[in-house]
């Protein structure tokens, strides 16, 4: 896990403080870190493998891609997504 860093010194840098999940062992956390941050450590397996749920809010009028499996992180090529987790393909 991260190093303790005093927040006090730290209230310019804007944070996000959201519900995680691992995309590897599924845990779920509330995460705290710097906006911008894409990938999160796991709390519980310690891989950078976590993800923000529900990182936007959708637009109105679009679809939310999510996977039978639960990750909503996807690869995605001109004809397929693939899901990172569970490499399951969604067609376009």
């Amino acid at each position: 896990m991260g190093a303790v860093v005093d927040l006090a010194s730290r209230k310019s840098d804007p944070h996000l403080a959201k519900k995680a999940r691992c995309c590897v062992c599924r845990h779920e956390w509330v995460a705290v870190a710097p906006l911008g941050t894409d990938w999160l450590e796991c709390p519980d397996c310690h891989l950078m493998k976590g993800r923000y749920l529900h990182p936007k809010v959708p637009c109105d009028g679009f679809e939310m891609l999510s996977c039978a499996c639960g990750c909503d992180v996807f690869r995605v090529t001109e004809k397929w997504a693939f899901c990172i987790h569970c490499g399951t393909e969604r067609a376009l």
